[in-house]
């Protein structure tokens, strides 16, 4: 039986690293070279495809940010939720395009994919969410 503590735990992780990412991510930018720099500035103009891909994104955001609050809770449904918004998710990554990230950014948004891992893992492979807990 795995200890529900580390589910939790990682679930806050997880969302801890995403946020730091992203603010890493804005603040690293003054460092990449000039010409990655004006690539940047050019591809943050939005189009009308940018906007009909934001539309399709929130849902995806919304439905994974509900199921890691669902895995927080240790309800069933959580984890199902959480794996759907990730399967999803990495379904759309062709369809974004190339990006530019400082390597510390990327490193940051990797081990929380590494972490999403380890959640899926004890959400599906232990009896975590099977026991009911009264934590």
């Amino acid at each position: 039986m795995t200890n529900p503590k580390y589910l939790r735990t990682l679930v806050i992780l997880e969302w801890l690293f995403i946020i730091a990412g992203i603010i890493l991510s804005t603040m690293l930018e003054k460092q990449l070279p000039v010409e990655l720099r004006q690539w940047i500035e050019m591809e943050s103009e939005f189009s009308t495809n940018d906007t009909v891909v934001l539309i399709g994104v929130l849902p995806i955001l919304a439905a994974s940010i509900l199921g890691s609050i669902g895995l927080y809770r240790l309800r069933k449904w959580g984890a199902s939720t959480y794996l759907m918004s990730m399967i999803i998710g990495y379904a759309l990554y062709p369809f974004a395009g190339p990006t530019v990230e400082h390597a510390f950014a990327c490193m940051v948004y990797e081990v929380s994919v590494i972490i999403s891992g380890m959640i899926v893992a004890i959400a599906f492979f232990t009896d975590t969410l099977k026991s009911n807990h009264s934590e």
